[in-house]
């Protein structure tokens, strides 16, 4: 191994280990660069080329990168800066795929290290997020610091996002409890079957929605597939132990009791703000999204094509949500996204956007069935279903992580493939 490939790799091991704790130590976006440099300088042109020119995955980011930079051709003056903000985040997208799918340099063993190396950093950051949780509930005697935001806050992530990397811990787990497990030592078996548990109730802490049911529809639907009818009876059961853990439980039970309170309703295009009768205790967030999501509609009706812009998207929906009188969001809340990616993706860069953001899914998805790939459809139905409630891939943690996942059960493909062949 010479310099350029030591570096490499120790970069992707640094991008790896860094992922799930950028925010407390800062130097993810460093290894993301140092893994930049060490590509430009990498194995001859000639064969990254080879590599990419036949993966529709790569060209499908290339395609969409380009399309959000001509976005900013329409993007009003005073936006513009925040549309290269846009671009910038969403750089790694293109960036990520593009660097690891043109070297193509590492065989399975050091793919499924990284994505060991990611599990055991993720399991060390909730390890320090707990103890810091323990420390202040002495102090505060406050059961909810083991929650939702306060948990995830201590490691200076979101609840959403750190749930999403807890799910795709599990499902990289599942993958060595099961498919693997030939490959392993008893005792690390039996290490996988402990931090998945860990894990699994960490998601459960951090009570969100959307992650929680999106895991539980992934490992229904990968159970159904690889072992019929059985499967069926083991999801029955897997969701019939979640659900006597939420009603069992009085913070669990809150959150999830308001996902299914149809009553609770924003009503809008009134002469009267409805949406400011919850000032002092907050809508929930099924009421909000559904809110959003109709404003949004009504920018669709005039800007379906090409959408608003790159750094427009903000601007017109709170404009929106003023002209709707949905003044908790536009006055008060300030910063409310489409709460969806495929309207966000919409909404901005026009409809061919979002046939590029469907493209990308139903490649992994088609790739996954064809070669039986639990892991890869597993992780691309997850984020699917967290798409629908956010926008997952317009923040720098939910775009690292899946540029890094997808890009890394890509290259798994790959060297199956060539193996076959």
């Amino acid at each position: 191994m010479n310099i350029i490939q030591f570096l490499y790799t120790l970069a992707l091991v640094a991008f790896s280990i860094t992922l799930p704790i950028d925010k407390l130590i800062g130097v993810n976006s460093v290894a993301l660069l140092l893994l930049s440099a060490t590509w430009l300088v990498d194995i001859s042109w000639k064969t990254k080329w080879q590599n990419v020119k036949k993966d529709p995955f790569v060209w499908i980011w290339i395609a969409f990168f380009f399309l959000m930079l001509i976005g900013l051709l329409y993007t009003d003056k005073p936006n513009i800066a925040w549309g290269w903000n846009i671009l910038q985040r969403i750089l790694p997208l293109m960036a990520i795929p593009l660097i690891l799918l043109s070297t193509q340099r590492f065989d399975d063993v050091w793919i499924h290290r990284f994505l060991l190396l990611f599990t055991i950093a993720l399991f060390g950051a909730i390890v320090f997020a707990l103890g810091k949780a323990f420390y202040l509930y002495t102090q505060e005697q406050n059961i909810t610091i083991f929650y939702n935001e306060r948990l995830a806050g201590f490691i200076r992530m979101s609840g959403i996002y750190l749930a999403s990397f807890v799910g795709t811990a599990m499902l990289i787990l599942s993958e060595y409890i099961y498919p693997r497990k030939s490959q392993y030592k008893n005792w690390q078996k039996v290490s996988f079957v402990l931090l998945f548990a860990f894990f699994g109730v960490i998601m459960l802490l951090l009570n969100i929605r959307m992650a929680i049911g999106a895991l539980l529809i992934v490992y229904a639907i990968l159970l159904i597939w690889k072992i019929g009818w059985k499967g069926l009876m083991i999801a029955s059961v897997g969701f019939v132990i979640v659900g006597v853990v939420i009603t069992n439980n009085t913070i669990l039970k809150t959150k999830f009791k308001e996902a299914i309170n149809v009553k609770e309703k924003i009503i809008l295009r009134d002469t009267i703000d409805h949406s400011l009768d919850s000032l002092g205790r907050g809508w929930g967030g099924r009421a909000l999204r559904v809110a959003i999501w109709d404003c949004s509609t009504d920018i669709l009706k005039e800007s379906w094509l090409i959408g608003v812009g790159t750094g427009d998207t903000q601007t017109e929906l709170t404009k929106t949500y003023r002209k709707n009188n949905f003044l908790f969001a536009a006055e008060y809340n300030t910063g409310y996204n489409a709460h969806n990616q495929f309207l966000e993706t919409w909404l901005t860069v026009g409809i061919v956007g979002l046939i590029l953001l469907l493209l990308n899914f139903a490649y992994l998805l088609k790739k996954a069935i064809i070669h039986k790939n639990y892991l890869l459809l597993g992780f691309t139905i997850f984020i699917v279903l967290n798409c629908l409630t956010e926008t997952y891939l317009q923040r720098q943690k939910g775009i690292s992580l899946y540029a890094f996942m997808t890009s890394m059960l890509l290259m798994l493909e790959r060297k199956k493939e060539e193996n076959e062949n």
